[in-house]
């Protein structure tokens, strides 16, 4: 009895496995898929390219610019949470001489939640 291992895989791009004719399109084949498929734009069209997808998908880019807007908003706020120790020993927002007006730091959030 002899055990054969599985042919390995080679990591690299295989051209080879891409071939239009041994791909399958189940929207193509099945009429049950064919007509689900229609709720979501209908089968995969013949000019698609399916398999060769560089690093910038969709997804990534705008989970890159959804990034890119959090941090600059998270960059616009960190200076309005400047605190000091008032006399009683308890940790206050810096807002003294109207500086959440001046700086533009002002939110409602604040005196709701602490009045």
């Amino acid at each position: 009895m002899t055990s054969q291992a599985p042919p390995e895989r080679s990591r690299a791009h295989d051209p080879a496995s891409l071939d239009p004719s041994s791909r399958v399109l189940p929207a193509h084949e099945d009429a049950f898929v064919r007509a689900a498929s229609a709720a979501t734009g209908g089968p995969l069209g013949s000019h698609a390219v399916v398999g060769r997808v560089g690093f910038f998908t969709p997804l990534r880019v705008v989970l890159l610019l959804a990034t890119i807007v959090l941090a600059l908003g998270w960059f616009a706020k960190a200076p309005c949470l400047q605190q000091y120790v008032d006399d009683n020993g308890q940790t206050q927002l810096d807002w003294r001489d109207g500086r959440q007006y001046v700086a533009m730091f002002y939110s409602d959030t604040v005196p709701l939640y602490t009045a």
